[in-house]
């Protein structure tokens, strides 16, 4: 499959990260093709990008344009991520890189799975916080220590609204610092999850514990509490080192002995000059389709067991 990258990209979705992949895009000196939805989001596409966008969603630049592309960057809302897959699928793109969580249930993403089957294409979900200039410093960390000990996190979310679903925000949004997590520390081998979920009470509590072993044989633990202060954060611990991601875009680190804690010395250009991650993620997905810290649809599908694990509270032991 060719990586040329003076292929013209599709890009779908105009909103926030559209206008993000279109700094990277440019910034590579890439040349894309974007489509939008509605008038009003395309009009301010083009005026705050300098760049022209076609409106009227994909399937009217399909009716009239077929499908010139191979590769497109899909980065509409998490409830149309889904079928719009699906449709640029059909019409015959063969590498599609979409913005998480690429579906809200099993049933969408194995209608995308299929769909890329039948056309012989690849999908890669969109999780830039693995490329994130910190997590790539702790990884070398990591190595030279040996590999990963144990774990921590949490992915509190702030902005839960009591009617919101649980479920949908935490796929659709937790699973940047859970998906992380699995990153570093190995998926579960064994968990056994607590959930304490009521929204409509007066006192509306949504909390989240559970602990387990990895498949690198590495403990870890998680908590959450959407209806109390508190920010996303992962912990990762090694036999000589504590490398704390809190915020997740800066490396801290605490020695074995000390009670110290210094922010590493990392290169953050590219992610003081683009959203943190997205550069080299889409460099990545243009470049080295099969790099295994690319997400494909097939493990984020599988994921989703440890997603919904966590969300109802349950336990998981594989053989």
């Amino acid at each position: 499959m060719s990586n040329n990258l003076n292929d013209n990209i599709l890009l779908v979705g105009l909103g926030y990260m559209g206008k993000e992949y279109h700094k990277v895009l440019s910034g590579m000196n890439i040349e894309y093709t974007a489509v939008g939805r509605g008038e009003k989001r395309t009009e301010e596409f083009i005026e705050q990008t300098g760049h022209f966008a076609h409106s009227g969603g994909i399937d009217a630049y399909i009716a009239k344009n077929g499908m010139p592309h191979t590769r497109a960057i899909l980065a509409v809302q998490a409830q149309y991520g889904a079928e719009c897959a699906v449709k640029l699928l059909k019409a015959g793109i063969k590498q599609l890189l979409v913005e998480k969580p690429c579906g809200l249930n099993e049933e969408q993403m194995d209608a995308i799975i299929d769909e890329a089957k039948r056309n012989n294409a690849k999908v890669i979900v969109g999780y830039n916080r693995r490329f994130y200039a910190s997590v790539m410093a702790a990884e070398k960390i990591i190595k030279e220590d040996g590999g990963v000990t144990s774990v921590c996190y949490d992915f509190t979310e702030r902005g839960f609204q009591d009617d919101e679903s649980v479920e949908g925000l935490l796929v659709g949004n937790s699973t940047h610092v859970i998906d992380l997590a699995f990153w570093l520390g190995g998926l579960p081998k064994e968990m056994k999850a607590f959930s304490n979920i009521d929204t409509k009470s007066d006192t509306v509590r949504v909390e989240f514990a559970g602990a387990g072993i990895t498949e690198k044989n590495a403990l870890f633990s998680y908590i959450a509490n959407w209806k109390a202060p508190g920010r996303w954060s992962v912990e990762v611990m090694t036999s000589k080192h504590k490398l704390i991601f809190r915020p997740m875009e800066k490396l801290q680190v605490q020695d074995l002995g000390s009670f110290a804690i210094r922010e590493e010395d990392v290169d953050y250009s590219l992610d003081t000059q683009y959203k943190n991650g997205v550069y080299k993620e889409v460099e990545t997905f243009l470049t080295d389709i099969d790099n295994p810290r690319l997400l494909t649809i097939e493990e984020q599908r599988a994921h989703l067991d440890y997603y919904f694990t966590i969300a109802r509270g349950k336990e998981i032991k594989n053989a």
